[in-house]
């Protein structure tokens, strides 16, 4: 008998931590350079130039093509959960002549049976499942396949990876299989399990949740400037070009960091978006409320969107 059958959530569940593994890599290297590019500029009275830039992402090649890689293995995690939401039997290659020996009579785990290869992983899912993938998701996983192709067996300078490129590739791949503008919803959930923040002291005292919401804010702080604007409308809901502001929830949240001092989150990115004249909705933390028109109370601002439950100014972050 076959044992320790995966099931479709637990590929899904697989798949999705592939995609966070590479975010966390790329988002990490932006993250650094724009500190380093700080430092400099406050330290040296320095900007960094194209040459900068362009060093620093030679040298995080390697770093970017395995969160590449991540992301491949990722989405074929994600094609083997729909099969397997079918039959995971479906995965199972070769004749039976070609299992493991003594399968017949003894239980044998799933792991050490053959799986399919990963070019026929496409065929096998629209043969068998009741949604076949759209022609234009096909033309994408082929490019990816091939680009991935490319990188692991070359050594030609040319054929490289930037930043962008891996971040909207994750964001694609999370929305197709997962849903639309889901990713930061799922960015919460990713970084709340972590080895550190699954500890009993931790969670008891929920300590982690504005470290949590902080990295989230710092993360997109540094992505949101590297993608184009449509992709930031279509993955976060966020109309990069419009004015932004602060959102009193999240600020409420951030207050609990042992550093937080007044005006810390303006270093950070400001995730508001009014939708009507006098409503607004966080696109990081989903806090939706309405201004009450009143006048901010502090001297230096003439802001009169002052969250009508929290009682904050949207613009400087007082109440």
């Amino acid at each position: 008998m076959i044992v320790d059958i995966p099931t479709s959530s637990e590929f899904f569940d697989s798949a999705t931590d592939l995609l966070h593994s590479a975010w966390d890599q790329v988002a990490g290297l932006l993250v650094e350079f724009d500190e380093i590019g700080d430092f400099a500029y406050e330290a040296l009275d320095e900007e960094f130039d194209d040459s900068d830039y362009e060093q620093y992402w030679k040298a995080a090649k390697q770093a970017l093509t395995t969160s590449f890689t991540m992301v491949q293995q990722g989405v074929e995690f994600f094609i083997k959960g729909r099969i397997a939401s079918v039959s995971p039997y479906l995965l199972l290659a070769g004749n039976p002549s070609a299992w493991p020996k003594q399968c017949d009579k003894e239980d044998k785990s799933f792991s050490l049976f053959r799986s399919i290869d990963a070019q026929d992983l496409v065929k096998l899912h629209d043969t068998v499942f009741h949604e076949r993938f759209s022609p234009q998701f096909r033309t994408w996983y082929e490019e990816m396949r091939s680009s991935r192709n490319k990188i692991m067996h070359t050594v030609d300078k040319k054929v490289s990876l930037n930043p962008e490129t891996v971040l909207a590739t994750i964001l694609y791949a999370h929305e197709y299989f997962c849903g639309e503008k889901n990713w930061i919803r799922s960015r919460f959930e990713y970084l709340d399990k972590t080895p550190a923040n699954s500890m009993r002291y931790i969670r008891q005292h929920e300590e982690h949740k504005p470290y949590v919401l902080l990295q989230v804010h710092t993360e997109l702080g540094v992505i949101v400037e590297k993608l184009q604007p449509s992709k930031v409308n279509r993955y976060f809901g966020f109309q990069k070009k419009r004015r932004s502001y602060n959102c009193p929830s999240c600020y409420e949240v951030l207050m609990d960091l042992d550093f937080f001092e007044p005006g810390y989150h303006n270093e950070y990115f400001k995730p508001y978006q009014k939708i009507t004249e006098n409503a607004f909705f966080c696109c990081v933390c989903s806090y939706s409320e309405t201004v009450s028109g009143q006048r901010c109370i502090e001297e230096h601002c003439d802001s009169n969107l002052v969250d009508n439950e929290k009682g904050l100014c949207l613009v400087c972050g007082a109440g």
